[in-house]
């Protein structure tokens, strides 16, 4: 596993940072064995994964302050992408249609199933929520 993979795993799970001298993570208390491959990668390849970290631009720095409409074949709708909570409360659209790019992540590492891209997005849009990982109450 490469160090950019370790981090888009480990991203998966929730935000990857730097601060400091330290790599700071949200990772699960029930860790898959991908999830201790990439720590373990992380751990013995730190200083080329705060490098890493440092040059890569986040979606969330890309998307701040602003919202991108992208029609989606699978669930046959218009969904809206957005940075963070703050900025889904801003965009004037039901929650069940706007994704957070922790929400992106997060459906994009569940499978690349249709039947169940469209189950979580049929859930989100009925009851008009954001998706959150298991276990995570926010």
């Amino acid at each position: 596993m490469t160090v950019q993979e370790a981090i888009e795993t480990l991203r998966s799970a929730g935000p990857v940072e730097v601060a400091g001298e330290r790599i700071r993570c949200r990772v699960p208390k029930s860790r898959s064995p991908a999830v201790e491959t990439a720590l373990r990668v992380i751990r013995e390849r730190k200083s080329d994964a705060m490098q890493w970290l440092k040059e890569k631009t986040t979606l969330e720095e890309v998307l701040k302050g602003t919202a991108i409409a992208l029609y989606c074949d699978v669930v046959s709708e218009t969904l809206w992408i957005v940075a963070d909570e703050e900025d889904a409360r801003l965009l004037a659209e039901r929650r069940g249609v706007v994704y957070t790019a922790d929400e992106v992540r997060l459906i994009a590492s569940i499978d690349n199933d249709p039947e169940i891209i469209r189950s979580v997005h049929e859930f989100k849009s009925t009851f008009n929520v954001a998706v959150k990982p298991p276990g995570e109450n926010r």
